[in-house]
Formats: C-alpha cells, structure tokens, sequence
C-alpha cells in the first residue's frame, strides 16, 4: 500500500518502504541528535546529543553527566523525543517515546571508559525506547507506530 504525497502540486505515491528507508539514511547520516524532555514547570527543552549507539529504530542510547539537568528531568517526566534532519532536503524524522536512566557500564557506549573506567566524571547512560516515528518530507508529515515496523 502506498503513501500518498504531494511535490509541486502533483501527488506522488510512496510505499512505506521508502519513507522508512528515508527515516533510516536520516538517522545514520547524523552524528549528533536533538533531544527534546520537559523542565519540571513543564516547558519543552531542546539540547543535542551524540548519538552513541542504536538498534534499528526502537533503541537509541546517548552518554552525558548523571547529574545534569536534561537526567534529572527524565527521571521525573521521563516521555520525550529524538530528533534528526536532513537540512539539505528539509526531511527529518521526529522519535517519541520513553527515557531510562542507567549506568554506563551496563551497556558500553561511553568512550570515556578508554580513559578512566572508574569514569571520575559521574557519566550515565540514556537509553531511549521508540513509541512512535514521524517522518517529514516533501511538506508532510507520515506517522508511524513502533509496532508496525517489526
């Protein structure tokens, strides 16, 4: 089944595989992503971080300090969002979900342990786990559940 859109004012049909196969270059073609969680008054915070590791599009995991601000927001509202874009094409795909806070030990992603394992910087580990994928090209927006990629 395709995907309708529409490239100066003429439509355009696109399967899904192609909009996933976009979603996939978009994500691997940026070493950093745009990390969106909300302050505890409940207002949107946006900060990049590098992407350090992923497992298609349900897991992405970041590396930053345990006690800066952007960990403790996820641990009291953990729902937000991960963000790439393609700035040449104006296409980007836009990841909600959920926020876990863990030890870096636990999942390897820190390059900080070639250097210290003892990690004197108090480093954690942000595993994401993706709900939903919004994927924005051509001037619209396709949605897609986690569940109907598996």
């Amino acid at each position: 089944m395709g995907i309708i859109v529409i490239v100066e004012s003429e439509m355009i049909n696109v399967t899904k595989e192609e909009i996933i196969e976009l979603a996939r270059k978009i994500i691997e073609n940026n070493k950093y992503a745009m990390i969106g969680t909300n302050s505890v008054k409940g207002y949107p915070n946006v900060r990049a971080l590098t992407k350090m590791k992923h497992d298609g599009f349900e897991l992405f995991y970041f590396s930053t300090r345990a006690n800066s601000e952007k960990v403790k927001q996820m641990r009291k509202k953990n729902k937000g969002c991960v963000y790439f874009y393609n700035t040449d094409r104006y296409q980007s795909v836009m990841l909600e979900g959920t926020f876990f806070i863990e030890k870096n030990r636990d999942f390897d992603v820190s390059e900080i342990y070639k250097i210290d394992y003892d990690d004197p910087y108090d480093f954690c580990t942000i595993k994401f786990v993706t709900e939903n994928i919004y994927v924005y090209t051509h001037f619209q927006t396709i949605k897609f559940n986690i569940k109907e990629l598996r």
